[in-house]
């Protein structure tokens, strides 16, 4: 039994041509999913400790933003909760006016009998 080692080298050389840009193509796509897009915070972070206090301050600002926003919204609700207790004071007021007044009419009217 004779092996031709002419053939068994191409066949080995074809194989790692294929296998290196193959393998290659694998690690780029597992990377990609497995890592979520660095933010400013975290590209300032990696640049070392002379920016943390940069990185620091940044996330910070984004905490702030947050809680500005959240505050926002309830004023927001809180207005239009103040705007509908006053839309309901105000009918309330002319209901009671109109009823005093009737009743101010309907007292004169029977004391003048």
């Amino acid at each position: 039994m004779q092996i031709n080692t002419q053939t068994l080298v191409k066949d080995s050389s074809a194989l790692r041509s294929l296998f290196i840009p193959l393998l290659l193509s694998l690690l780029v796509l597992l990377s990609g999913c497995a890592t979520r897009s660095p933010d400013f915070g975290d590209s300032v972070a990696s640049e070392g400790d002379q920016y943390s206090a940069i990185s620091e301050k940044w996330a910070e600002g984004q905490k702030l933003i947050s809680k500005g926003e959240k505050k926002i919204r309830k004023g927001r609700e809180q207005i239009s909760d103040g705007n509908e207790n006053i839309s309901e004071g105000e009918a309330m007021v002319r209901r009671g006016k109109r009823m005093s007044d009737e009743s101010e009419e309907e007292y004169k009217l029977k004391k003048e009998f």
